[in-house]
């Protein structure tokens, strides 16, 4: 807390910044990744999104935290000690790529907001394909050191205290090592190696932002903004989700493009696919991928949703989508239900006119999910009220007679089965009685 009010008595920094950079351990706005790219560009140079210079008066932190205040701030881009914002157009055009030339060697990023939030920078890793050129997470970084302004002698060799960072004297540089080492551009301060006219691009500048182009930034563009001259083209994405059921466990996704990719042209659409979710219990059997460009060939499939996400590049051009594939549990093979009545002959005399007739035997593999009862033959006139029950009680049997019932048994597929059952009701002769 000491060094952060030292930095407060010197540069004007928010409070809530200032404890950002200094004393929370998750610095603005909680998902900077907290590595400083060397001799880097944006991937999608000046098509990357807006520029924003920010002034030539700001260390590193002090730049980060400029952006850091910035909602539209998605990358610090640094040239000697001129502070860049970049409000990006996508992440992949903001990736960090390595630079070999010299002219490099003072360049540096900061990834500090993703364009999308669901789509963290650390994800861009996976999204590098045959982009060797691709900075990945863990490459070498800078290492910032903090001082006190009003302890100087923290800093090494060759390097005075400005706001809080140790930074080289005027006249010198910093090496790759990190040492500050005397100045191979004729001795003028690094701190004056941007342009001193106004807040426009100097040409240095320009080249690295165009990545070797001979062109360079408009000139009469705003003292404090410069646009991408020409944005990256959408690239309308198409990819049409599937559905397979088991056990047929392989399928093809195919993206379609708007416009779609000319033959014969030298610059091909690069595509990349990614697994954003799959089954949760798919961990011991994986799908696996074939990505064949705009196609991507799945097998090994279990039940449940996978979902899929391509993204599409060409120079000057980007475009994504996501498409799901659902896995649907193999079909089963009903087999009808057997329907059963017990007893299917029984015996009623009168004056008795009660019979049970019960069909819980009935039996089926999904099981039965409808009883229905129905007379057959029965005395004239016998109307019976038959209820669609499991069990079918009948208590007025009162003539003698055959009565014949019909039992139909549904199971929850939808498939019937039919038994017949008879009651015989006899009229037992009254015989006087003997004396």
């Amino acid at each position: 807390m000491k060094l952060c009010s030292v930095v407060l008595m010197t540069v004007v920094v928010a409070p809530m910044v200032c404890s950002q950079l200094y004393g929370d351990p998750e610095p603005c706005p909680g998902n900077l990744l907290g590595k400083i790219y060397t001799s880097s560009t944006p991937k999608g140079n000046k098509t990357a999104g807006k520029y924003l210079n920010v002034g030539e008066d700001l260390d590193l932190k002090g730049c980060i935290a400029k952006c850091c205040t910035d909602e539209q701030c998605n990358v610090v881009f640094m040239v000697n000690n001129t502070c860049y914002e970049i409000e990006c157009v996508s992440n992949e055009l903001c990736q960090p790529v390595r630079r070999a030339e010299a002219k490099f060697k003072n360049v540096r990023m900061v990834l500090i907001r993703p364009v999308v939030k669901r789509f963290p920078w650390d994800d861009l890793s996976e999204l590098s394909g045959d982009g060797n050129d691709i900075v990945a997470v863990s490459s070498e970084v800078d290492q910032v050191k903090s001082c006190d302004v009003l302890q100087p002698d923290e800093c090494g060799n060759n390097e005075i205290c400005i706001s809080g960072v140790c930074a080289c004297k005027s006249g010198y540089e910093r090496s790759a090592d990190g040492s500050c080492v005397l100045s191979t551009d004729g001795g003028s301060s690094s701190t004056n190696s941007a342009s001193k006219e106004g807040n426009i691009l100097p040409s240095n500048v320009g080249d690295i932002l165009l990545a070797g182009s001979k062109s360079l930034p408009d000139e009469k563009a705003s003292d404090s903004e410069v646009s991408s001259p020409s944005p990256p083209k959408r690239i309308m994405v198409n990819v049409i989700s599937k559905t397979v059921r088991l056990p047929e466990n392989e399928v093809k996704l195919s993206a379609f493009t708007v416009p779609a990719e000319m033959p014969g042209l030298t610059s091909h659409y690069n595509y990349k696919w990614k697994l954003l979710s799959q089954p949760g219990g798919s961990a011991g059997n994986q799908a696996t991928s074939e990505p064949q460009g705009p196609s991507l060939k799945l097998t090994h499939l279990t039940e449940g949703l996978y979902t899929f996400k391509v993204t599409v590049t060409a120079p000057g051009k980007y475009g994504e989508a996501e498409a799901n594939v659902t896995v649907l549990p193999q079909k089963r093979e009903n087999e009808s239900p057997i329907a059963i009545v017990l007893p299917p002959h029984q015996m009623v005399k009168l004056p008795n006119s009660l019979a049970v007739l019960d069909a819980s035997s009935s039996r089926d593999d999904s099981g039965i999910s409808k009883y229905h009862w129905e007379l057959q033959q029965g005395p004239l006139g016998y109307q019976p009220n038959l209820s669609d029950t499991q069990t079918l009680q009948l208590r007025d049997l009162k003539k003698p007679g055959n009565y014949t019932f019909r039992l139909t048994v549904t199971d929850t597929d939808g498939a019937t089965n039919s038994t017949l059952a008879n009651v015989t009701v006899l009229q037992v002769p009254d015989y006087p009685p003997e004396a």
